[in-house]
């Protein structure tokens, strides 16, 4: 293809080359002869400015490049193929067939006894021994009701009840309710229900009373024991 390509644009040079040489040759004959009417017009008309004719610059031959050198693929070995060990087949067990079963065993039952178990013997309960019932705590003491029963006829009782928490000498530390009259608090009066709570035993005009015990007034307004609020 090359070289094809490279005649033709020869042979075109070639062409150009000659056109423009008839164009000089015509060009010098019409200079030459004086008259005619191609004189005229060579006076009247300016002359053309005559081109000149191109020049053909050759065109640097290409260089044929060498073939390029095809490269065949390198043949790779093959790796052999590892012969695996052939498994021999395990041999063939054979299972012994199951145990035939027979008939359960039959249990025989002992004959139940005729025989009747002696009379049970009577059980003696222990026997508990008796106990003294405790002192009662109102032993020699009177109850709430009979003191109030004693009290003379007419008089109005009070609904004081309290607990007498702590006691020096005559002044107290009380909880509870206290009747007030007239402005007066009604510590000892009738029907009065005091308790002792103090942690210590505590001494009341004279007499000696032990945490918990029970007070009221008898007939004459003094401070008597009582076993209960009954």
């Amino acid at each position: 293809m090359a070289v094809k390509a490279w005649w033709i644009w020869g042979l075109g040079a070639i062409g150009v080359a000659i056109v423009g040489l008839l164009a000089v040759i015509a060009f010098a004959l019409l200079s030459e002869d004086g008259g005619g009417p191609a004189a005229e017009v060579a006076h009247l008309t300016p002359a053309a400015t005559t081109t000149p004719a191109a020049t053909a610059t050759p065109r640097p031959t290409p260089t044929p490049m060498p073939p390029t050198p095809t490269l065949e693929p390198t043949p790779q070995p093959i790796p052999e193929a590892t012969a695996q060990p052939t498994e021999e087949p395990s041999p063939i067990q054979e299972v012994p067939p199951p145990p035939t079963e027979g008939p359960p065993p039959v249990t025989e039952e002992p004959p139940a006894s005729t025989e009747e178990p002696p009379p049970s013997q009577p059980t003696e309960e222990p026997s508990t021994p008796t106990s003294e019932p405790p002192p009662s705590v109102c032993d020699g003491l009177p109850t709430y009701s009979e003191v109030v029963a004693a009290y003379p006829p007419g008089v109005v009782l009070t609904d004081g009840e309290f607990t007498i928490l702590e006691a020096v000498d005559e002044d107290w530390l009380l909880s509870g309710h206290v009747d007030v009259r007239d402005g007066k608090a009604l510590r000892q009066w009738y029907g009065v229900k005091t308790t002792v709570g103090t942690p210590t035993p505590i001494t009341i005009n004279g007499v000696t009373y032990q945490p918990g015990d029970k007070l009221t007034v008898d007939k004459d307004l003094s401070y008597v024991l009582v076993c209960s609020w009954d």
